[in-house]
């Protein structure tokens, strides 16, 4: 009983706990994922098979990633793959250059073996889940694989990798990628970062901009409380107060955005969803205490924990 007591106020007080300089480092949500070359390699294969299952072949020229944490290590496997220019887009810089070169020089061996993608066993978390884990040669044939990775051209991604020049840009603050050309972007990924952004509207808005007509959108998002609550639904009973201390000074945590929020945006903006992708969970909340804002989420939506979305700019 104590137990879960202290278990359903412990997001009370991390949230007050942000309001005190001695504890500056909650109000910084760790990245993760992004510092081990096999989860970057893996996020790139999920969103590169569901693009081509959707029914866009080949690989995009121009890929944006939003939120890429700590490495750039999923849009290198972008443009080692083929792609001839990356744009990551963050709130704060966490991706160092030793990082990056390390990140980079692993994920070359992986695409020269054919490297299988990693599966639940080494990352339980990963979503979407793939209709197979093999190399998808279908996609990277042996023909376009000599062609990317010829030693001229991966030395010179490695070298815009030092200078962040040239095929690559790390842009931070996002807020300052106003000279992204519009309909310049052929592909715009996330993984779990949907859920943090502030304003949803706004950031589906900037990429509406950004892309190309044919151009795609293609996210996976989190809806679980990312330790704001005991279960993963349980900030769904949070008044607007509640939240606001849970929250406290952080710089982002997570946005409560649902499923049916993202995809009623990325309608509004002209897109359309060609994927839809959901992670069902059993709602540990009761409808009847789900705070207003909430109170009218569907069925579905009351059990959707996670959403795999990509939409094109037709």
């Amino acid at each position: 009983m104590i137990h879960a007591v202290l278990e359903r106020l412990k997001p009370y007080v991390i949230g007050l706990l942000t309001y005190t300089p001695a504890a500056a480092r909650y109000r910084i949500p760790r990245t993760g994922g992004t510092d081990d070359p096999d989860y970057c390699y893996g996020v790139f294969l999920r969103h590169l098979v569901h693009r081509h299952r959707a029914g866009l072949a080949g690989i995009p020229e121009v890929v944006a990633e939003l939120g890429p944490g700590d490495s750039l290590g999923t849009g290198l496997a972008w443009l080692i793959a083929g792609a001839q220019r990356y744009l990551a887009f963050d709130v704060r810089r966490y991706a160092t250059t030793e990082r990056n070169l390390m990140i980079f020089d692993a994920l070359v061996e992986r695409f020269r073996a054919r490297a299988p993608a990693p599966g639940r066993d080494a990352f339980p978390e990963m979503k979407p889940d793939l209709p197979s884990t093999s190399f998808p040669s279908a996609v990277l044939g042996d023909a376009h694989l000599e062609d990317v990775l010829a030693p001229e051209r991966l030395r010179r991604i490695r070298e815009s990798l030092l200078t962040l020049e040239g095929s690559i840009a790390y842009i931070v603050p996002w807020d300052d990628a106003a000279n992204v050309r519009e309909g310049s972007v052929d592909l715009i990924f996330s993984q779990a970062v949907m859920e943090h952004v502030e304003e949803v509207d706004h950031v589906y808005a900037v990429c509406r901009r950004w892309l190309k007509r044919g151009g795609m959108l293609s996210h996976q998002i989190d809806f679980r409380s990312h330790g704001t609550a005991p279960t993963w639904d349980g900030y769904r009973a949070y008044s607007e107060l509640e939240w606001r201390v849970v929250r406290g000074r952080r710089d982002y945590l997570i946005n409560r955005v649902s499923d049916a929020g993202h995809l009623e945006a990325i309608e509004r903006h002209g897109l359309r969803a060609v994927t839809k992708i959901p992670s069902l969970s059993e709602p540990t909340v009761a409808p009847g205490r789900y705070a207003p804002r909430f109170r009218s989420l569907s069925e579905a939506s009351q059990r959707t924990s996670g959403l795999f979305v990509q939409a094109v700019l037709d």
